[in-house]
């Protein structure tokens, strides 16, 4: 039994090498989540010590120590997953006093990593620094320090060490090191001691890091903006390089500086706060280094598509290309420019010199270091005045082109920049185009400036190969009359003179380059002018001198025809014009020798006066014509006869009157005398009057004039619309009734005598037919010798019927109206030798007449009797004028 027993153990010995051992990845599994959560503990410990102990407070004061600033931080957090990272939020550094009261640096976060050394020796000590959505006050102080000096860490002035030799754990009372300074959608404001600038730099995103010899290398880059200023495309600044420390104030430098993807818009509404209307395309290329005191720049600034804000984007706006070499000294306030370009696509341009913002530069004399810059180019093509002149004026014609070269020499001096003097000298040049009637010739010797005004030598501008041209010129005018008044005459004269044989062809050329000087009037012929007006000034407002308008061209003999002068608001053209212009300061006189206008030839005079602001310029005149007709006055006058058949038939294709010829219309008011004036069917000779016009308003006050033998004397208007109307009121007297009738074939060889009284008159229309369809008058007439031709009314009232024959009457009154092509007449009395008669009636304009007529010759009344008096034998005349059909009433007995 004890050998089986004993075998039992030997057996069970062996069993306990057979159990299998535990992988070694398992201890290292459990070892790691050992080590995660001693680090979860860990972490959750420090965050809750940084947050609730008085390490919170030590923390913060490291942070004073490391901005030199009061530091103010909402909460903190911390991490040791990847690495210790230290997070604090709502941070606000306070200022300097020196600097202002305002803060230094505001962030909704700052990220601090840690290094590990110095956790292990109890310390703080930072490796990189993030800043979230910070804001930083940018200040320099009236002594030239800046704020941001003495925040940047020191490097040690050792020779030889390194950037690891600033991690070395600092005391409470030194500022810490760190490796990088990270920016994430940052802005920096900038100040002059308290005042607060308006520009600024947003979403500024990049980094700040030290790097071995004492040197900080940064990548920056920011959108720049102006308060209160909107901006659509400011572009993005890239600024990227290496600076010094600040104990060297930040020397040696080398940056590099980029401003891309920028509108010329927003650069001058950043510069200047205004939008000067001014659009194309900026960018900037700018490197700069230094040793010392002064800064070596080297850049390039890229100018494109310049153009006014109004006009369009065109394929020929001009482009330009600043290429800028120079020295900048902070100290004197001094760049000097050396080996800079100015290029164009077809010109360059040479610059050197310097410019001071701060006279005297050095504190010498003033003559001695005052800035200036001289641009020279010998070759300057033409054509880019021509592509400058299209970006910033509209109007000008697509196939204009100018050839010719140019040399320019500039000195621009002071602060700001002007200029002091120049001269731009030119050969020949050519203006020519197919839409051009004649090639432009201009001869310009030299154009030349100093510091007082502009002197051009003696130059011609000539209008294709037909002889005349036009000298243009200054010259300096008269010797002051004393000293007081010196300053006010010394500016040169701008002198053009001369004679040409076409004027449309400079009007043509002129309105081809955009300027309509004819201001809507296009003139025809010969023409001669002798003006002058002050370098500067407007010169339609402010010339002085002559224009001759049809002159014999070349002094030739009087054959030559007149001028001819089309206007926006006349129908046809002015013809055979020869007139004399004197231009003075604030008025215009024209001598009218002969026109031939609105079917007349007219002689007189024209005065003009620059009228108050609310009000519009105005022609006084003295005209004289020699005949004139109503219908003459709506074909000149009336839109309607402009039309052509097809805008009659598809009005909606008309296109709408312009603005200037509205503004155009012809605003005058004088004397007239009209030899003859024809409102149809009638005339009036030797008419004079007061008239005025207003486009298409005429108005004739105080008319006297002759018609039918008689004068007249009155008012006239029209209005010379779409449909022309006419209301005269006139009284007359001694008016021949035959002679006036006869002008009417209705009433012709009807009436006789003598008439005197008034009449208002209104009626519209283009054609007399339509002036007498329309007709509409009211007035009354005393008839002395009156006479009814063609009908005996004796033999006719006798005999019942119709008798023709011969009426007279000593006398006759009517008061009468018209309407609807008849002459009504609401109360008529005839006295004869041996019969009275009273009527009422009408008689229209085709002579068919309804008329009732009373003899009262024997009438017993005190009253004059009428022709409803049941006294009376009546008649009622009906029918045609010339053979009507008499009929005698019924007389109703007497009343008791």
């Amino acid at each position: 039994m004890s050998e089986l027993l004993a075998e039992t153990i030997v057996r069970a010995t062996p069993a306990q090498p057979e159990l299998v051992e535990r992988p070694s990845w398992r201890r290292w599994l459990k070892v790691l989540v050992l080590l995660v959560i001693s680090l979860w503990i860990a972490n959750a410990a420090i965050s809750f010590a940084v947050q609730h102990t008085a390490l919170n407070r030590r923390i913060t004061s490291r942070l004073v120590s490391v901005f030199g600033r009061p530091v103010e931080v909402g909460s903190y957090d911390f991490s040791l997953w990847g690495r210790p990272t230290l997070e604090a939020y709502s941070v606000v550094v306070g200022e300097d006093s020196r600097f202002g009261r305002e803060y230094l640096l505001r962030a909704e976060s700052i990220t601090l990593r840690l290094r590990w050394q110095s956790l292990l020796r109890g310390h703080l000590e930072f490796g990189a620094i993030s800043l979230n959505r910070p804001s930083l006050n940018l200040v320099r102080n009236l002594d030239g320090d800046w704020n941001l000096a003495e925040w940047l860490p020191r490097f040690s002035s050792a020779p030889g060490s390194a950037i690891g030799s600033a991690s070395k754990a600092p005391d409470a009372s030194r500022p810490l090191h760190f490796d990088r300074i990270d920016v994430d959608a940052g802005r920096i404001n900038f100040k002059r001691a308290e005042e607060k600038l308006p520009f600024a730099l947003t979403a500024v995103t990049g980094y700040v890091e030290p790097e071995a010899a004492g040197r900080w290398r940064l990548d920056l880059e920011a959108a720049p903006v102006r308060t209160a200023v909107i901006l659509q495309q400011p572009g993005i600044l890239h600024l990227s390089g290496h600076v010094g420390g600040t104990s060297s104030r930040l020397r040696p430098a080398a940056l590099a500086l980029s401003w891309t993807d920028a509108s010329i818009a927003d650069v001058l509404r950043l510069a200047r706060g205004a939008d000067y209307g001014i659009r194309g395309d900026l960018a900037v290329a700018l490197r700069a280094d230094t040793d010392a005191q002064d800064w070596k720049f080297d850049g390039r600034v890229e100018v494109r598509h310049v153009h006014r804000w109004n006009l369009p984007l065109r394929v020929d706006n001009p482009s330009v290309n600043l290429i800028a070499k120079g020295t900048l000294d902070p100290a004197l306030a001094r760049f000097e420019v050396a080996n800079s370009t100015v290029e164009t696509p077809r010109s360059n341009a040479h610059i050197e010199g310097a410019i001071c913002w701060d006279q005297p530069c050095n504190g010498q004399n003033l003559d001695e270091s005052r800035s200036a810059l001289r641009i020279v180019s010998s070759d300057i093509d033409m054509s880019d005045f021509l592509a400058w002149a299209r970006a910033f004026h509209p109007g000008i014609a697509e196939d204009l082109a100018l050839r010719g070269l140019a040399k320019l020499n500039l000195t621009v001096g002071g602060w700001p920049p002007r200029l002091d003097e120049g001269m731009l000298s030119a050969e020949d040049a050519d203006l020519t185009g197919k839409t051009m009637s004649v090639p432009v010739h201009l001869a310009l010797p030299s154009l030349r400036y100093d510091s007082k005004a502009f002197s051009l030598a003696p130059a011609s501008i000539s209008f294709g190969s037909a002889a005349g041209a036009l000298r243009v010129e200054t010259i300096s005018p008269p010797p002051p009359p004393s000293r007081r008044n010196s300053l006010a005459h010394s500016a040169p004269v701008l002198h053009v003179s001369g004679t040409i044989a076409d004027a449309g062809n400079l009007i043509s050329a002129a309105r081809l380059l955009g300027w309509d000087i004819s201001r809507g009037w296009d003139v025809r012929g010969p023409l001669r002018c002798d003006l002058k007006w002050p370098s500067g000034t407007d010169p339609w407002r402010s010339s002085v001198g002559t224009l001759d308008f049809g002159v014999p061209f070349a002094e030739a003999a009087s054959k030559q025809d007149g001028d001819s002068l089309r206007a926006t608001f006349l129908n046809l053209p002015v013809e055979q014009i020869r007139a004399h212009l004197e231009l003075k300061s604030s008025a215009r006189h024209v001598v009218l020798a002969s026109a031939d206008a609105f079917g007349a030839h007219w002689t007189g005079t024209l005065d003009r006066h620059e009228p108050a602001a609310d009000q519009r310029a105005a022609w006084q005149f003295s005209l004289s014509a020699d005949h004139l007709s109503a219908s003459d006055l709506d074909r000149w006058l009336n839109p309607r006869w402009r039309e052509t058949l097809l805008d009659r038939v598809l009005p909606f294709l008309n296109s709408p009157v312009s603005e200037a010829a509205q503004s155009d219309r012809l605003v005058a008011g004088g004397k007239l005398t009209i030899d003859q004036f024809t409102l149809a069917p009638f005339q009036l000779h030797r008419l004079q009057g007061d008239a005025s016009i207003d486009g298409g308003h005429i108005a004739l006050l105080n008319v006297r004039a002759q018609l039918a033998k008689g004068d007249i004397a009155g008012s006239l208007r029209a209005s010379l619309g779409a449909v022309p109307s006419y209301d005269l009121n006139f009284g007359y007297s001694g008016i021949d009734l035959y002679a006036l009738t006869s002008a009417a074939p209705s009433l012709a060889d009807r009436f006789a005598g003598v008439a005197s009284g008034n009449i208002s008159i209104l009626t519209m229309g283009a054609g007399r037919s339509d002036l007498i369809s329309s007709l509409q008058c009211q007035g009354s007439a005393r008839i002395a010798g009156a006479e009814l031709m063609g009908i005996d009314l004796s033999a006719s009232f006798d005999s019942g019927a119709f008798r023709p024959g011969h009426s007279a009457f000593r006398e006759a009154y009517a008061d009468f109206a018209c309407s609807e092509a008849r002459l009504v007449f609401q109360r008529l009395r005839l006295f004869g030798p041996a019969q009275e008669l009273a009527g009422r009636g009408s008689v229209d304009f085709r002579r068919n007449l309804d008329l009732t007529l009373a003899d009262t010759s024997n009438s017993a009344s005190l009253h004059p009797a009428s022709a409803s008096d049941p006294q009376s034998p009546s008649y009622r005349l009906t029918g045609n004028l010339s053979e009507p059909e008499i009929t005698r009433l019924k007389q109703l007995p007497a009343r008791p």
